[in-house]
């Protein structure tokens, strides 16, 4: 008997239908992503990507289509819910505390993940971290390399290091998928190829498959295994990454040139 657990997609978007007045931001989109593999997507401003993002995560429900996670459908469960399934998530606008700590970020991340907690715990005065939990924000600030800055307040650092917070704190509670939604945004060159070596890092570490929408190509093409191009709320292309930024519909709608 074959094991259908270990050959599905982890995740499945199928099409996937979105409406905002009378405009049709997404056009019956499908999507898969396998474990442990790495997807992008791209496309010109307004093309619908951030929705579909949202409408994967939970934060916008679509008007057609489902989402399926390990074999679950997920429409309509809430975002909590779908972080306790194993799905981790950026935003474009990052939302860090100004005055937390580093280590703390990860630390309440972890704790929001795994449910432990509680209200009743604080009232005991037992609202402490666990061993485990202290041991798994370690491990985490060791991949990302933000070890010696654990102690020092977000709103201290550089973006680049306050990015790679937000990342930290996407990964806690061991999510099998990441959704990245522009990593790179504000960052200068530097900063974005460590970002793709972290996340080459993190991948060959732990084995987590990333959907990643992204503006810098160079970014993309350093990071992916495959590429989904929306153009107007609907897939344009889709497949390995050198064939579909080589295809002409792709060149001209995204790049803005067929040569």
């Amino acid at each position: 008997m074959s094991d259908v657990g270990a050959t599905r997609p982890l995740l499945v978007a199928d099409g996937i239908t979105k409406q905002f007045g009378g405009i049709t931001a997404l056009d019956h989109v499908d999507m898969e992503v396998a474990a442990g593999e790495a997807v992008g997507v791209v496309g010109p401003n307004g093309a619908g990507k951030t929705t579909l993002f949202n409408c994967l995560f939970g934060l916008e429900d679509p008007d057609e289509g489902t989402v399926v996670f390990d074999g679950k459908r997920i429409n309509r469960m809430p975002v909590w819910k779908r972080s306790r399934l194993g799905i981790g998530r950026t935003f474009q606008r990052m939302e860090l505390f100004e005055g937390m700590t580093v280590a703390d970020h990860l630390l309440v991340a972890e704790q929001a993940a795994s449910g432990t907690v509680r209200v009743w715990r604080d009232f005991v005065h037992r609202g402490g971290p666990t061993p485990a939990e202290l041991h798994h924000v370690e491990e985490v600030l060791g991949l990302l390399g933000l070890s010696d800055l654990a102690g020092r307040p977000v709103d201290t650092l550089d973006l680049g290091h306050a990015r790679l917070v937000e990342l930290g704190r996407a990964m806690m509670g061991t999510p099998r998928l990441l959704m990245l939604d522009e990593p790179s945004s504000g960052l200068d060159s530097d900063d974005t190829a460590r970002l793709a070596r972290i996340l080459g890092e993190t991948r060959r570490t732990t084995g987590v498959a990333v959907v990643l929408v992204e503006h810098d190509l160079a970014l993309v093409e350093s990071t992916v295994d495959r590429l989904y191009v929306l153009n107007f709320g609907k897939v344009l292309a889709s497949g390995a990454v050198d064939d579909v930024l080589a295809d002409p519909e792709v060149r001209r709608a995204y790049l803005g040139s067929t040569a």
